[in-house]
């Protein structure tokens, strides 16, 4: 559903006329419109992507809105961004729009590279879950995936997802975020789209990006953020090497260290990309350029998506979005953030019902996990639904309003 906006007594859809001045007085003015999808109205901000206005939802505030319009989002206990929600991510943006984010891993390179054995500066290239005062890489890969609207889905997506359009959308959810090393816009790259007639100047601008991590001072070098789907990993000479879709001629290096640990920590990962040829490979890693002008990739972590660019952790969770895709289902996909593999999370939420309905996953064989409390934490209030795949076929899923 198009938003209807309050800008003080005036009233504008996101699409209308007269919403890029409207929205320009309110940016200028640090006013803040409101989201007329329910009353008496949900206080939005205004931030400024390259020359345009943009409005987004105030952090924490999705679940307010109503299910059908394009700010809803489930309840922040549901998944792992109610553990980083005002430690990793600041609850409220400054008035300028800006949100903070706090990272754990590091954004610069200190020291040469450690012998084959040693962990890795600033922590290991698994990757594994941390507390919510910090953001891992894959929290990192999540919020990103979460301000670009990825995780959702409506019939209305189908076909309509490539990378031309992830990466889109990425670069707009890094907008208006900044962390200790700098605007997060800035520090990320995500490879453009190769096309042939365009190849010099794809190169140019990547050459420049990666400049960039040459500046420092003494023995510290500046790294960037890599969010790229991976087509090959694979043994090199001294190391592996990640080579990504759109950058076949640029492959990044790993040390055989960081190399052999990514493959042991996300086996199950790699296991299910082998086997599910339409799936996509997610990589978020940090990097920096070699003296040799290669680039490096210091800490990494993996996500799988299905063909529609949705995340899915297990084969059970695959098939759940598949049917619901199949049955042509309004739905969020819960991620985990920094919360570890044994924290019980839902899967998904529905946004077709009558009421949002949250979709749990279990492939234990113990029949108390359906009586225990399912979410992070048990404050949704939502209704439930429960799949326990070990021990049954998949129930009949809750039918949309009509």
């Amino acid at each position: 559903m198009e938003s209807m906006l309050r800008f003080g007594e005036r009233d504008c859809p996101v699409n209308g006329a007269d919403f890029q001045r409207l929205a320009r007085d309110a940016y200028e003015r640090h006013a803040r419109p409101r989201c007329m999808c329910r009353s008496p109205g949900i206080e939005m901000y205004i931030a400024r992507v390259g020359g345009q206005f943009i409005v987004k939802r105030m952090p924490g505030t999705g679940s307010r809105h109503a299910m059908s319009c394009g700010s809803y989002e489930a309840p922040a206990a549901l998944s792992g961004l109610g553990d980083v929600l005002g430690g990793a991510i600041r609850s409220l943006p400054d008035e300028d729009g800006t949100i903070h984010l706090r990272f754990e891993f590091t954004m610069t390179q200190r020291r040469p590279a450690a012998p084959a054995g040693e962990a890795t500066p600033g922590g290991q290239a698994g990757q594994v879950a941390s507390d919510g005062g910090r953001l891992s890489l894959r929290g990192l890969l999540h919020y990103l995936w979460s301000e670009a609207g990825l995780h959702r889905w409506s019939p209305a997506m189908h076909g309509k997802r490539n990378w031309f359009v992830v990466r889109k959308y990425l670069m707009m959810g890094a907008q208006n975020k900044v962390a200790r090393a700098g605007l997060l816009g800035e520090l990320l790259y995500v490879p453009e789209v190769f096309s042939v007639d365009a190849k010099d100047a794809i190169i140019s601008r990547r050459i420049a990006f990666f400049e960039r991590t040459r500046t420092g001072t003494g023995r510290a070098r500046r790294l960037m953020i890599l969010v790229a789907e991976v087509k090959k990993l694979e043994d090199a000479r001294f190391g592996r090497r990640l080579v990504a879709w759109h950058l076949h001629d640029c492959p990044f290096y790993l040390r055989r260290d960081i190399g052999d640990r990514l493959v042991r920590r996300f086996a199950p990962e790699l296991d299910l990309w082998s086997a599910y040829p339409e799936t996509h490979l997610i990589a978020c890693a940090t990097f920096g350029i070699a003296d040799s002008g290669v680039p490096a990739i210091e800490e990494c972590s993996l996500m799988l998506a299905d063909s529609h660019w949705l995340p899915f952790e297990t084969t059970s969770e695959r098939s759940l979005i598949e049917r619901l895709v199949v049955q042509h289902r309004r739905f969020e996909k819960c991620l985990r953030y920094n919360l570890p593999a044994d924290r019980p999370l839902a899967s998904a939420v529905l946004s077709d019902t009558a009421e949002p309905v949250a979709l749990y996953v279990r492939s234990g064989d113990s029949p108390s996990d359906e009586e225990a409390p399912s979410s992070p934490d048990d404050e949704s209030g939502l209704r439930e639904w429960f799949w326990h795949s070990g021990q049954e076929t998949m129930p009949a899923l809750p039918p949309p309003r009509c």
